[in-house]
C-alpha cells in the first residue's frame, strides 16, 4: 500500500524528528567476534507516548572498522531487529535488517502504533565476524546503529493512520483527497521499491 498520503499528512511542526543511536560491541572469542541477541536500549532512552504513532524514516549501520574489512570478514551476516520495550518478543518490523554492508540513510517509511507505556526503543543484533589478518589486534568490534523517527500524537493523524492507510481490511480504507500534483507524483512513483509498504512488512534490503 502506498505511503505517500501518510507522509503528506504528518504534522511535522508538532512532531520533531528524533534520532536514536545504539552501540554494541562483539568481543573476540576463539578467533571470532560474535554479537549476542541481548536487547539494548537506544540512546537517548526516550519514553514513547502511549497510543502515539511512531513513523520511522531511515536506518544507518556501521562498525568501528572499515567497510571493506568488515565485509571481508563476515562469517554469519549480522541481523539487526528493532523492538519496543513493552513488547520485547514482537519486533517492530517483521524481518530484521540484513547488514551484509554498511547503510547510510536507508529508507524505511513505516508507521507503528505504541500500544503500551512506558516503552523505549530497543535493538538486538546477532552475527559473527572472523578475525582476519586485517583485524589482528582488535579485541572487539563495535556496531553503531542509528534510526530516526517522528513521534506523532496529533489526534487527527492518529485517526487517519488507524482508519485508512494501514488497515488490512479494504472496507475500512478511505481513499485520500489528493491534489493533481500529488496524484501525478504517486502515479509516477507507484513502482518505486523504496516507497511501497504494507502493514507488517519490511522494505526490501
Amino acid at each position: 500500500m502506498m505511503l505517500f498520503p501518510d507522509i503528506w499528512r504528518i504534522p511535522f511542526a508538532k512532531s520533531p524528528l528524533l534520532f536514536f543511536t545504539g552501540e554494541f560491541s562483539a568481543p573476540l572469542v576463539a578467533g571470532q567476534y560474535q554479537w549476542s541477541a541481548v536487547l539494548q536500549n537506544f540512546q537517548p532512552a526516550t519514553t514513547l507516548t502511549n497510543q502515539a504513532v511512531v513513523f520511522f524514516w531511515d536506518f544507518d549501520f556501521a562498525t568501528d572498522v572499515s567497510e571493506e574489512d568488515y565485509a571481508g570478514a563476515i562469517s554469519s551476516t549480522p541481523l539487526v531487529s528493532i523492538y519496543m520495550s513493552s513488547k520485547p518478543n514482537e519486533p517492530v518490523f517483521r524481518q530484521p535488517f540484513r547488514c551484509a554492508k554498511y547503510y547510510d540513510n536507508k529508507i524505511i517509511y513505516q508507521g507503528r502504533r505504541v500500544y503500551s507505556t512506558p516503552s523505549v526503543l530497543q535493538f538486538g543484533i546477532t552475527g559473527i565476524i572472523n578475525q582476519t589478518a586485517a583485524l589482528l589486534g582488535k579485541t572487539s568490534i563495535k556496531a553503531i546503529i542509528q534510526i530516526s523517527a517522528h513521534e506523532i500524537t496529533e489526534p487527527d493523524y492518529k485517526k487517519t493512520f488507524e482508519d485508512g492507510f494501514h488497515q488490512a481490511d479494504p472496507v475500512k480504507q478511505r481513499p485520500p483527497t489528493l491534489t493533481a500534483a500529488q496524484q501525478r507524483f504517486a502515479q509516477e512513483n507507484a513502482e518505486h521499491p523504496q516507497l511501497r509498504s504494507e502493514e507488517g512488512l519490511n522494505l526490501p534490503l
